[in-house]
């Protein structure tokens, strides 16, 4: 089994009720999948995800379209430093 549908079947068995899922838990999961979808493709394994998992993550994505999505967290904006002008990367 692929590591991405190990994923799927990981985040769908913790959290089975579409309730469960928030848009910071959706974009953990995307966050997962993704660093996983990179393992698979340096392994050379195959595009294997269930379609039963994908049908049950495009649906949790359907409820939460329904929600206001929060504002992200970036990377804090630039700041000048007003001394020697140089420009400074926040904490």
């Amino acid at each position: 089994m692929c590591l991405v549908s190990s994923g799927y079947e990981m985040f769908r068995e913790a959290l089975p009720n579409h309730t469960q899922w928030t848009w910071p838990v959706f974009y953990d999961f995307n966050k997962v999948i993704e660093l996983l979808e990179k393992i698979d493709t340096k392994l050379g394994n195959p595009d294997c995800v269930d379609e039963t998992k994908k049908e049950f993550i495009q649906s949790v994505l359907e409820e939460l379209k329904k929600q206001p999505q929060p504002k992200r967290r970036g990377r804090p904006p630039k700041k000048q430093n007003t001394n020697n002008n140089e420009t400074l990367e926040g904490p």
